[in-house]
């Protein structure tokens, strides 16, 4: 199966999720950093052996390749100035694009693309390798990472490496995506940063509209 080239996506702010977004509406959480000269982002996919599993009862996609036309979504979406990394975790996690200005987005896509799955859930390794990324990234750049993740955790606590984090300045968006009892949405909960109206930047999606109209949120507030 060939992962798509994203096509339109409903990006309403409007809508509210019910299922699991706390009540809240999906207006991106960043907007008031709107006028920050850029940004600096980091995405981390879960690419362990689970995520080759059907999406739900509905969608019959692997959720791997869901997570993937997510990724391809916001690059193409990335305005020229901005940064961008991915790492994919199974165990060991792997930086598969160093944080750059991505110049040509059709190279990046395509190792998107390439990804399988394989192996456990990495999200230890993946954070530590997101903390080297982020060390690379210009000064005064404000510095976001979004970590989406179908299962448990199993090289670790992430507590330690999730508070260097947000000490550094890096605000941490974690998204569980699959069904809900497969996801370690505890350790997800502590890794996540809190935005500033005092919600804990946790989702949990189980279709890949929900994924995809959130992260189509947050391209939004990328505004350099």
């Amino acid at each position: 199966m060939e992962t798509k080239i994203w096509g339109n996506i409903d990006n309403s702010q409007k809508k509210r999720d019910s299922n699991d977004n706390h009540g809240y509406s999906l207006t991106p959480v960043a907007a008031h950093v709107a006028g920050v000269a850029a940004s600096a982002n980091v995405v981390l996919l879960d690419n362990s052996g689970s995520t080759r599993d059907v999406t739900s009862v509905a969608d019959s996609t692997p959720k791997l390749f869901r997570e993937k036309e997510v990724a391809t979504m916001f690059i193409s979406k990335l305005p020229s100035r901005a940064q961008f990394s991915l790492i994919s975790f199974d165990e060991p996690a792997v930086v598969e694009i160093p944080l750059q200005s991505l110049d040509e987005k059709l190279t990046a896509i395509q190792k998107v693309q390439q990804l399988d799955y394989e192996g456990g859930t990495g999200m230890r390794d993946a954070l530590t390798l997101a903390m080297k990324e982020f060390n690379k990234a210009s000064e005064n750049y404000f510095k976001r990472l979004y970590l989406i993740s179908d299962g448990m955790v199993t090289d670790g606590d992430c507590t330690e490496i999730a508070d260097t984090l947000k000490a550094a300045g890096v605000q941490i968006h974690c998204i569980g995506f699959g069904q809900r009892g497969e996801i370690d949405e505890e350790a997800m909960r502590e890794i996540a940063s809190v935005s500033e109206n005092g919600y804990t930047l946790y989702m949990h999606f189980t279709e890949f509209s929900q994924l995809s109209r959130y992260m189509g949120t947050q391209t939004q507030t990328i505004t350099h």
